[in-house]
């Protein structure tokens, strides 16, 4: 990300460290799932302890939240802080968000539970999506984003779809149960090669499911998660 962000002239990029500019997939645009595939992952280990959702959880996950979300609207405002214009979105706000609806969901449910869960979002969203289209400047994610948080405090002022949308969050906490599932079958037992054929498999689905419904990030398709 280093790279992405910094490559010292914009007029000359390696294409794989730019983000595909719609549909389609780089490895630039890999990074961020990963940012929550390993939260989902660290999530195995980190809340092991907890059987429930209890006071001491709440209190530690809105403190993590807080602390998330206000990094990322700090970075958002450096340096002028022009407040009438600060986005609200980003891609810390995202993993604060992530966090505060996945990690009671991996202490109060199930395996089974969370991949219906998983399944259950992965499909409301694809049927939402199809509803409103998929392009840059006519989709639901961006629809939503308009009306609660306004084109002032969205990613260059509401011009096309913000990368890190209200509803786009949704199915960026099935990429963080993923995590989790793959953190879990590594604890329990180092099952590594039960990994490595389930990764195929989604994988698999991921690229399948992009036939039908594109890959792409800033609306966090299904098919993007499953890739």
């Amino acid at each position: 990300m280093l790279l992405v962000n910094n490559p010292g002239s914009w007029a000359h990029v390696y294409p794989p460290l730019r983000h595909a500019d719609w549909h389609g997939c780089t490895p630039t645009d890999l990074v961020f799932p990963f940012f929550l595939f390993i939260v989902g992952a660290a999530m195995a280990w980190s809340l092991r302890r907890y059987d429930s959702v209890s006071r001491p959880l709440a209190v530690r996950l809105l403190r993590r939240v807080t602390l998330l979300i206000g990094l990322g609207l700090l970075l958002n405002a450096f340096p002028a802080f022009d407040l009438a214009g600060l986005r609200l979105a980003g891609v810390l706000q995202r993993i604060g968000l992530v966090y505060l609806i996945a990690a009671p969901l991996v202490v109060a449910c199930s395996g089974r539970v969370l991949a219906t869960v998983s399944a259950a979002t992965l499909l409301a969203y694809w049927w939402a999506l199809a509803q409103w289209g998929t392009s840059p400047d006519a989709n639901l994610v961006r629809s939503i984003d308009q009306a609660v948080i306004g084109s002032a405090h969205l990613y260059r002022d509401g011009a096309g779809t913000d990368p890190e949308g209200l509803l786009s969050t949704l199915p960026a906490v099935v990429t963080t149960l993923l995590g989790y599932r793959a953190g879990m079958l590594i604890r329990e037992g180092g099952r590594v090669d039960r990994l490595v054929i389930e990764s195929a498999v989604i994988a698999t689905a991921g690229f399948v499911w992009g036939s039908v419904l594109p890959i792409n990030k800033p609306l966090w398709t299904p098919s993007y998660v499953l890739l």
